[in-house]
């Protein structure tokens, strides 16, 4: 394949990613729209942003092994198709079993944007740049993640709810069309073993160390950033919902710096281990610095960028997954990494909800808010855990195996 070809299948699946990231925010950009819409309570409307990190985990691995088996164009081309399907409840029905359906849906599609990124770096490109090229890709996401926010919420109020979804599944209809016009078709691997394949990853220790220290900090990207990011800033500091989005649009911006230099260290320094668990208490306090009373706006802005950049350190789980296994089973092994990691999203949407379930009172404006004690201990699991992951990762080994 010549070089052209090979970035235009990155670009393509870097574009599906950040489709990806920008659908799978869009509960932040309209709660209240969907809560009065569909009549949910706030226990089941965690369950509802929860649920999408369930079927994105359990479709990685059954979509994984059809891209090997099908090939990149028609997997692709069928998720993107599936994301707009997941996407036309929010827009067309009233019936909140049919939401959480199509948020379901929607992950199940989702789960193919990262994995088309592993398979377009992994078949055309060098090993020594995979995790340079899955940073450059993750950053592209994440910067839409940041028009996902306060700009689109911009959107939402001045284009109307209904045009602006309909524009949405059009663009994931357009790069549905996309990939099966210019992804050039190449022969598939004719997977075999997976069975065998998923017995040895299942008895690697160091997988399973990857995977529970990178699960356990989730929760910046996949619980506080698409949950209570704003509810917190509107709740502490009295902000309005646009200038609260607009300060989350930190995160994402900080996670497209992290997942360029944090890979970059990691290859100059020649140690990940040290990263992973700096990720882990650095987030930590970074979420409980934001509950010091009186701080200033510019130390919040610190620490979500702070916050953000540490996030990217799932850039390098996924590439290290990767690497505590045999060559033959990276693929599967870098897949397994981001589905497993992903499924802690449930635990850090649930937990908080379930926590501060009937605790929020509502203000004249319609903007639900809590008290700084009730936002301590409903977030109280994104800051333990990111606690436990630091002192894990101190006693944990990442050999190959």
């Amino acid at each position: 394949m010549s070089s052209s070809q090979r970035y235009v299948a990155f670009i393509i699946g870097t574009l599906f990613y950040a489709f990806v990231t920008l659908t799978r925010n869009l509960p932040v950009i309209v709660p209240e729209i969907l809560c009065q819409k569909f009549h949910m309570s706030e226990a089941i409307f965690g369950q509802y942003r929860g649920l999408y990190f369930l079927a994105y985990s359990a479709a990685t691995l059954p979509m994984a092994y059809a891209l090997d088996r099908f090939g990149l164009r028609s997997i692709m081309a069928l998720s993107l198709a599936l994301c707009a399907m997941g996407l036309s409840p929010m827009l067309w029905s009233e019936s909140a079993t049919l939401l959480i359906a199509g948020r379901m849906l929607l992950g199940v599609g989702a789960s193919t944007g990262i994995l088309s990124v592993f398979k377009i770096n992994r078949i055309f490109f060098e090993p020594h740049q995979f995790a340079i090229l899955l940073g450059i890709a993750g950053g592209a996401g994440y910067v839409a993640a940041v028009a996902g926010l306060g700009p689109l919420q911009r959107l939402f109020v001045t284009a109307g709810y209904g045009t602006t979804l309909f524009g949405i599944l059009i663009v994931g209809l357009i790069l549905a069309v996309c990939s099966l016009l210019f992804i050039r078709p190449i022969e598939v691997e004719k997977p075999g073993g997976f069975i065998d394949s998923l017995k040895q990853l299942v008895k690697n220790r160091s997988f399973w160390m990857v995977v529970l220290v990178g699960g356990l900090i989730i929760w910046g990207m996949e619980g506080f950033l698409d949950g209570w990011s704003v509810t917190l800033l509107t709740s502490l500091f009295c902000w309005d919902s646009t200038k609260a989005l607009d300060v989350t649009s930190i995160i994402p911006i900080g996670f497209a710096v992290g997942s360029i230099i944090l890979p970059l260290l990691a290859k100059r320094f020649n140690n990940s281990k040290q990263l992973f668990g700096l990720a882990g208490i650095v987030s930590s306090l970074s979420l409980l610095g934001l509950f010091i009373p009186g701080i200033p706006a510019w130390f919040v802005l610190t620490l979500y960028s702070i916050l953000g950049c540490f996030t990217a350190y799932q850039v390098l789980c996924i590439d290290w997954g990767g690497k505590v296994v045999v060559p033959e089973l990276s693929t599967m092994a870098s897949a397994a990494t981001n589905m497993l990691i992903m499924s802690f999203g449930y635990f850090f949407h649930t937990v908080p909800a379930l926590l501060m379930n009937g605790k929020g009172m509502m203000d004249t404006c319609g903007v639900l808010r809590y008290s700084r004690i009730d936002l301590l201990i409903g977030l109280s699991p994104f800051i333990v855990c990111g606690v436990i992951a630091y002192i894990v990762n101190m006693y944990a080994t990442y050999d190959k195996m």
